[in-house]
C-alpha cells in the first residue's frame, strides 16, 4: 500500500508536471517573441513582466531559465554549449555593424583616392602669383617733363640772384649781363629790390634757400627718369588726352616715359613730396603778400601786377597742383592694387 501511495503519488506528480508542461509553451513562445525581437517602445522592465506575471493562475519561471531556454531555441544548431550561469542582463558587446564597417571602409577608400586638384583652381593659384610678381609702374607725361625742364633753369638763375646779393644787384659786378633784367623785376617786387635787402627781410633768402633744395631734388628725379626709364608713344599718367594735343601739333607732350619696380615707387614719392613743397611755398608767397597789405607789390598798375607778378608766379601754382594731382593718383592707385592683391 505504501508503494501503491508511493506510485499514486508520483502518478499525481507526473500528471501535474504535464499539465505545466502543456501551459509552459504558450509562455515561452510570448517570451521567445519578445526576447528575440523587441519593440524600441517596450522597455526590458515590461518582457520581464510578461515573462514572470503572465497569468496569475500559472506558476512562475526563473527569468534566467526563460533566456536560456529561448537562447537554446534561437541557436539550436549552435556549435558551443552555452554557459549556465549566464544573468538575466548581460554585458552589451560593442561590435560595430556591417554597415558601419562600411562607412568607414569606403570613407578611407574615397580619402585615398581623392582627385587631384581642379584645373580652375590651378589657374586661380597661378593667376594670384602672377598678379603678387607685378611691380610698381611709374609713368611721367612729357608735360610734366617739360615744365620741369623750363622751370628748373628759371629758378636756378632766380635763385642765384638771391643768395648772390648784393653783387646781383644793379651795380654789382655780378649784375650785368646775367641779370640785368631783374632790375625791372625789383622795382615791381620790392621783395627782390634795395627795399627787403636793406630791410634784411629774410623772407627772400629764406624762400631762395628752398628754391635751392627744390631744385637739387628735382634735377636728381629727371636724372633717374632720363636714365632709367623707357619712352614710350603711349597715353602718359594725368596727361591731356593726346589726340587733342595732336590736333595742335603737340601729341608728343602727352606721351610718356616709363619706371618700373622698386626705383619707380621712389620716384613718385620723390616728385609727389617735391611737388607739394614748391606749391606750398609758393602759396605762402602769396599770402605773406595779402597778409602785409601788399606792401611789396601794391604800387604797381594793374596791367603790370597781372602780367609782371600774378601769371609769371601763378605758374609755380598751377603746374606744382597739377604734379600733386597727378603723383597722388599714382600712389593711391597702387596702394589699393597691393591692398587687393593681400586680402585673396
Amino acid at each position: 500500500m505504501q508503494a501503491r501511495g508511493r506510485r499514486g503519488g508520483w502518478e499525481a506528480g507526473k500528471s501535474k508536471s504535464q499539465g505545466s508542461s502543456r501551459q509552459v509553451p504558450a509562455r515561452l513562445r510570448l517570451c521567445l517573441r519578445l526576447i528575440s525581437s523587441p519593440s524600441p517602445h517596450s522597455p526590458p522592465s515590461t518582457t520581464q513582466a510578461h515573462c514572470q506575471h503572465l497569468s496569475p493562475n500559472t506558476p512562475r519561471i526563473p527569468l534566467h531559465h526563460t533566456i536560456r531556454v529561448a537562447n537554446m531555441v534561437a541557436t539550436r544548431n549552435h556549435p558551443v554549449d552555452f554557459d549556465e550561469n549566464a544573468t538575466a542582463s548581460p554585458a552589451p558587446t560593442t561590435t560595430s555593424s556591417p554597415r558601419k564597417r562600411a562607412t568607414r571602409t569606403s570613407n578611407h577608400t574615397a580619402a585615398s583616392t581623392s582627385p587631384p586638384p581642379s584645373p580652375t583652381k590651378t589657374r586661380q593659384v597661378t593667376t594670384t602669383s602672377t598678379r603678387s610678381s607685378a611691380t610698381w609702374a611709374h609713368t611721367p607725361s612729357n608735360l610734366t617733363l617739360i615744365w620741369l625742364a623750363i622751370s628748373l633753369p628759371l629758378v636756378i638763375w632766380d635763385t642765384g640772384y638771391v643768395l648772390l646779393r648784393p653783387y646781383s644787384m644793379p651795380g654789382g659786378f655780378l649784375h650785368k649781363p646775367l641779370w640785368t633784367p631783374y632790375d625791372l623785376y625789383g622795382r615791381v617786387d620790392h621783395v627782390y629790390g634795395f627795399k627787403a635787402f636793406e630791410a634784411r627781410s629774410g623772407w627772400t633768402a629764406a624762400q631762395g634757400t628752398v628754391n635751392a633744395l627744390e631744385t637739387a631734388v628735382y634735377l636728381v628725379y629727371l636724372y633717374v627718369v632720363f636714365a632709367y626709364g623707357k619712352a614710350e608713344r603711349k597715353q602718359g599718367s594725368g596727361a591731356p588726352a593726346k589726340g587733342a594735343l595732336s590736333e595742335v601739333g603737340l601729341g608728343a607732350l602727352a606721351e610718356r616715359r616709363t619706371l618700373y619696380g622698386r626705383l619707380a615707387a621712389w620716384a613718385v614719392l620723390v616728385g609727389f613730396s617735391t611737388a607739394s613743397l614748391t606749391f606750398w611755398k609758393t602759396v605762402l608767397y602769396w599770402l605773406n603778400e595779402a597778409f602785409s597789405g601788399f606792401d611789396n607789390i601794391g604800387h604797381n598798375s594793374p596791367a603790370a601786377l597781372l602780367f609782371l607778378w600774378i601769371i609769371p608766379n601763378g605758374a609755380w601754382l598751377v603746374f606744382p597742383l597739377y604734379m600733386m594731382y597727378v603723383y597722388g593718383k599714382e600712389i593711391i592707385d597702387g596702394l589699393e592694387t597691393a591692398t587687393a592683391r593681400k586680402t585673396r
